[in-house]
């Protein structure tokens, strides 16, 4: 469709640049070539509940802020889900622009998977979204964020700044929420189960051990 030259970022352009322009992707066909459903936030009185975590707080869990409604394509109707909890779940996050991207897909589509972290699958709780990056995973294993410590010891990683200034604080708070964003997405994409992530420290063993008594024989 037809749009302004503003609203989609081409008015940086000259007039030459934008008669030579052959062709133009929007930024929503662009990020769905890219396999990213923008997600869209609505106006609507929901009960604040994690849609992946299923938790009604958010300063005691440790995943951030509650962030939303989002449109459930399915029912209509909006959810919350929280912030760590979003970026945190695979093929699902932000984008360089700060819009969310798959969050809706990921709530409807993990609510039917259960989390294998112990003390979930003691109770059969659903809404994972975390799963092994492994590929051949044997146990195809899926978490809730919340349920992986990896993710938690990454965030406490980070320092925190305390100020007295009030507007100092609110910046720092905001600085801070979107470096554990990013910390959090890089994690997530190489995150491995127990079960892989021995097996590749197994792996690498084996592979220096050989190293090494090659090494002794070349030596000797």
């Amino acid at each position: 469709g037809w749009v302004h030259v503003a609203c989609v970022g081409l008015n940086e352009l000259t007039g030459r640049e934008l008669n030579s322009l052959k062709s133009f992707v929007c930024p929503l066909c662009k990020y769905e070539l890219e396999g990213k459903e923008l997600d869209i936030l609505i106006d609507q009185d929901v009960k604040r509940i994690c849609g992946l975590c299923h938790s009604k707080k958010w300063k005691t869990t440790g995943m951030g802020r509650f962030v939303g409604p989002f449109l459930n394509n399915r029912s209509g109707v909006g959810c919350w889900v929280h912030d760590f909890c979003a970026v945190g779940s695979s093929g699902a996050g932000l984008t360089e622009d700060g819009a969310w991207f798959n969050v809706s897909k990921t709530v409807q589509e993990s609510s039917d998977k259960k989390c294998m972290a112990k003390k979930c699958l003691q109770i059969k709780l659903e809404g994972a979204s975390l799963q092994c990056s492994n590929e051949d995973c044997e146990q195809n294993m899926i978490i809730h964020v919340a349920c992986s410590t990896g993710v938690r010891k990454a965030i406490k990683r980070i320092p925190k700044l305390k100020s007295s200034n009030p507007l100092v604080q609110k910046a720092a708070n905001e600085g801070l929420i979107e470096m554990q964003e990013r910390v959090i997405t890089k994690f997530k994409t190489n995150w491995l189960c127990s079960m892989c992530n021995q097996k590749s420290k197994q792996k690498v063993f084996r592979v220096g051990k050989r190293k090494s008594s090659r090494l002794s024989t070349t030596t000797g």
